[in-house]
């Protein structure tokens, strides 16, 4: 055989090869989408009260010659449940050759925040890295609940400085008897009633710890399931606030970043004080038992400290969110997130 009918055969033996085994098998059925198998479900503008669940069927068929063995159905959020030929899918199934199956998508969009956004539905096949289908679904949850303002900035406050900043919460009539009271995420920053009802007073402590805050006024966590609080659950009121007193850091907070079970880790902070006597008789506390802290003045400058932080091998596995907090001797207190990861090896 001549070598051009050699490579003739072997381009002919790898095309057919690709055409039994197609990178994405299943296609859907009578539905819309950019591909054949991308299916895209439009819900448009919902009332999360008059709807608050929806529910659509796809059906999928196996274009390929061989049978395709569903492994998963993946979704991106926990509003979603699946069902394949009506029945959850509790292990792989088989789509034979030329077979069609249904997959039923149930939304439950009360569970979603408000505005427009898009949930993702995959189709895990065997064999397969990528997934071999997707589901779209669109949807617009319409605001319930609105702020005003949206959000809130203190701006930059004096450590012993009282501040407030009034808002008034808009809450649709069919939510008014299931509304619980609004709570701030930071203790420093309080939320106290007007008259009225609807208005309320973000009122920052003259006693808050220095640095950035950055929180959130949201309805208090319902004591019972049900709809209208799920939906007031969603709803929070961003706010920020910068706190100046004697001393500061850099940075504001620490990021250890991924480290192994057993092993210790360091981070290098610098404290830096308002006056040459602000750093005097510094406490350092960490949260965690397994965070050591060590306060080390610059050499040549009183204004100065390097506050080292150490993850000890006793750290137990998992992800950590800790702090460390600075109080100076007349009582003002700084506080330093510390994120760290730890695995075992």
């Amino acid at each position: 055989m001549h070598i051009p009918q050699v490579a003739s055969l072997c381009w002919a033996l790898a095309l057919a090869a690709h055409q039994a085994a197609p990178p994405h098998p299943l296609a859907f059925v009578g539905a819309v989408g950019p591909n054949a198998y991308t299916a895209h479900i439009e819900l448009g503008a919902i009332d999360p009260l008059a709807q608050p669940g929806l529910e659509r069927t796809l059906k999928i068929k196996n274009t390929s010659s061989e049978g395709v063995r569903v492994t998963r159905l993946l979704t991106s959020c926990g509003c979603t449940d699946l069902k394949w030929n009506g029945q959850p899918m509790e292990g792989p199934v088989t789509l034979p050759a030329g077979a069609t199956a249904e997959i039923g998508v149930k939304m439950d969009v009360y569970k979603l925040h408000p505005g427009a956004q898009t949930k993702y539905i995959s189709i895990l096949a065997e064999g397969a890295a990528q997934p071999v289908a997707t589901i779209e679904v669109a949807v617009t949850v319409r605001a319930l609940v609105s702020f005003d303002p949206p959000g809130v900035t203190f701006g930059r406050v004096s450590y012993g400085e009282a501040r407030s900043v009034t808002l008034r919460a808009n809450v649709d009539p069919r939510l008014l008897r299931a509304r619980p009271p609004l709570v701030s995420s930071d203790p420093d920053v309080s939320v106290q009633p007007v008259s009225g009802g609807r208005a309320y007073r973000l009122v920052l402590s003259p006693r808050a710890s220095l640095g950035m805050h950055n929180g959130h006024v949201s309805f208090a966590a319902p004591e019972k399931a049900g709809v209208e609080r799920t939906i007031l659950s969603m709803v929070s009121l961003p706010y920020q606030v910068e706190v100046q007193g004697r001393i500061s850091v850099q940075p504001a907070f620490v990021v250890f970043g991924a480290v192994a079970a057993g092993r210790e880790a360091t981070q290098r902070v610098t404290v830096t004080g308002a006056d040459p006597v602000a750093l005097e008789g510094l406490g350092v506390t960490p949260a965690a038992p397994w965070l050591a802290a060590s306060l080390t003045p610059t050499h040549g400058d009183a204004m100065k400290s390097t506050l080292d932080l150490q993850v000890l091998a006793a750290a137990p596995a998992g992800s950590h969110q800790t702090r460390v907090t600075l109080v100076t001797r007349d009582g003002q207190r700084l506080i330093i997130p510390v994120n760290v990861l730890v695995y075992q090896k």
